[in-house]
């Protein structure tokens, strides 16, 4: 059997863009992941949303997401 893990499918896994989404639920703020991949500008309002919370968790996962997805977009 050769399945992967989730979190090393691509260069932005899917099971750390659910962990965000559910760190940033836990804020109060609802995170709809196909979006978060696909519209930049959206993008970047949510993770200047994870940038302001308290929780150090969700800031390091939203900056490293930040990167990737920024990876993945590139030409």
């Amino acid at each position: 059997m050769n399945a992967r893990h989730p979190s090393t499918d691509g260069p932005v896994g899917l099971l750390a863009l659910i962990d965000f989404k559910w760190l940033m639920t836990a804020e109060g703020l609802a995170v709809n992941v196909d979006r978060l991949r696909q519209d930049a500008g959206y993008a970047q309002t949510v993770f200047d949303a994870a940038d302001a919370s308290g929780n150090v968790v969700l800031r390091r996962i939203a900056g490293e997401l930040r990167e990737r997805l920024a990876a993945a977009s590139a030409p």
